[in-house]
């Protein structure tokens, strides 16, 4: 078949077969993802890697007798047993490179997300202080038009009247007025620009963090809302724009109280539109979709959602396997689950928060 140029799709278990594969040309392996550590199928197709033979390991879980498992598995060999054996152990160290990229992926995004925050304020920053320039020059090029015009005057009234007495007195009292005018300008000029940014304090104490709470990000010049109490390392999570990031508490400054809870018991976040009890990521690549979740996840929790819906379709089942594994991380999740029959089941999981 392959000398004819055949296409086709050959299923096997035998290993023979799987090393014919890999050393002719022409023939390439390949195999469906199974999750060593569940024995459940993820549904993913892995080109170029063979896939190994759970049977035995199936069999013992659901409960064949022991003896015909042993009986099988020397059956098949010595060399048969270490070729599935390192057919496995390579399958579970390619599942563990893929979560490792996964979660490298997720922290570039946050990262990216921060460089672009910190690029933000540096322009503000930036802006502002041309402006502070700007206005400077020109209110110093007011004052010193105004002193011109004050001497001009002064000079003018002096030739008229033939420099009487009285005339230079009044000139030097007039001239006297505007200096002292000059001065105040002057002084304005030099006061420092009050900053937005609120007084340092030495210590921000952990009782005062509580969600809801409005904080002052010094390293990154920003404010941020606190989504949940600091944890036993004295950080905390913030929600400062669209990145949700855990920040130590030296690096804060509060800068109001959490907003006040309404007669049902939820947060009312001052200024925010309505967030929606569930959001759909069908279609997004698995980066976009983690990204887009934990976004909305923040939002739901300080909006004062108990229970929301993620709608991330059936597929191939990596992207609701991706989303489980953050939803098993977050801390803020109290548990998830699938959607009843006819609401969604495996295409909608249903999250619950502490």
């Amino acid at each position: 078949m392959n000398q004819r140029g055949v296409r086709a799709i050959v299923t096997t278990h035998h290993g023979a077969l799987k090393i014919f594969a890999h050393n002719t040309p022409g023939v390439e392996n390949g195999s469906m993802v199974f999750d060593s550590e569940t024995l459940q199928p993820t549904y993913e197709f892995r080109l170029g890697v063979p896939g190994a033979s759970y049977a035995l390991e199936i069999a013992a879980r659901i409960g064949l007798d022991p003896q015909v498992v042993d009986e099988a598995r020397q059956r098949m060999g010595s060399e048969k047993g270490q070729l599935e054996s390192l057919i496995s152990d390579l399958e579970h160290k390619i599942q563990k490179q893929e979560e490792i990229i996964r979660h490298l992926k997720l922290e570039e995004v946050r990262l990216n997300g921060l460089i672009k925050l910190y690029q933000q304020r540096a322009e503000e920053l930036a802006t502002h202080k041309r402006k502070l320039k700007q206005q400077a020059i020109e209110e110093s090029e007011a004052i010193l038009a105004r002193a011109n015009a004050a001497v001009e005057q002064a000079i003018k009234e002096i030739r008229e009247k033939q420099a009487a007495r009285e005339a230079i007195q009044a000139s030097k009292a007039r001239l006297q007025q505007e200096k002292q005018a000059l001065e105040k300008e002057r002084k304005k000029i030099k006061q420092p620009v009050p900053s937005k940014v609120p007084k340092q304090r030495e210590k921000i104490s952990p009782e005062e963090i509580a969600p809801g709470v409005t904080v002052w990000w010094r390293s990154q010049h920003t404010q941020a809302t606190v989504i949940d109490r600091p944890d036993a390392d004295h950080r905390v999570y913030l929600q400062a724009g669209p990145l949700r990031v855990r920040v130590p508490l030296d690096e804060l400054e509060v800068v109001s109280a959490p907003p006040k809870k309404s007669a049902g018991g939820s947060v009312t976040v001052i200024g925010s539109g309505p967030v929606p009890q569930q959001v759909d990521v069908r279609g997004m690549r698995v980066e976009e979709a983690l990204a887009r979740v934990e976004q909305y996840l923040s939002e739901a929790i300080l909006y004062g959602w108990e229970e929301v819906r993620i709608i991330h379709g059936k597929g191939t089942g990596a992207l609701r396997k991706a989303i489980t594994e953050m939803l098993r991380a977050h801390p803020n999740v109290a548990g998830f689950e699938p959607a009843p029959v006819g609401m969604g089941d495996l295409g909608v999981t249903v999250v619950k928060f502490k």
